[in-house]
């Protein structure tokens, strides 16, 4: 099983400006392993993939669970850690025309390489923002 963790409180400005842009409830998303490290793709920890131990409030993050190989997505995720983190890909994906542009990693992009490497098909990974992934883990 893979676990995600998407993020919904007020949060920063920046979140705030990505929820209006992608008309969505969620500004981020974590992948959250089965011994509970939330690895990501953040501008908030140095630009870069990080895994990390904390400590989500259940008021600020909704999850979804979808059926994967959770070793196979943490070995994928993990391998990523340090990858710098793709600011003009999270921007295009907000975009009505969607594009594959700059270098690196976003959270939901990244989210979605991890769905595949777990054996779950996820189309175009790169175009996506955390509320279309989370629509798309969602479905039945």
């Amino acid at each position: 099983m893979l676990k995600f963790a998407f993020y919904k409180a007020p949060g920063s400005l920046t979140d705030r400006a990505i929820r209006l842009a992608s008309f969505s409830q969620y500004s981020h998303v974590e992948f959250v392993t089965a011994d509970g490290l939330c690895i990501s793709a953040s501008k908030r920890d140095g630009n870069r993939v990080r895994a990390k131990v904390m400590q989500l409030n259940p008021a600020h993050w909704d999850y979804v669970c979808t059926p994967g190989d959770d070793d196979k997505g943490r070995a994928y995720a993990l391998s990523q850690v340090g990858t710098q983190y793709n600011t003009w890909g999270a921007v295009a994906s907000a975009l009505p025309i969607k594009r594959d542009v700059g270098h690196g990693l976003f959270c939901s992009e990244f989210m979605g390489l991890i769905c595949i490497a777990g054996g779950v098909h996820v189309d175009a990974p790169w175009t996506l923002t955390p509320g279309e992934l989370h629509t798309i883990l969602r479905r039945p």
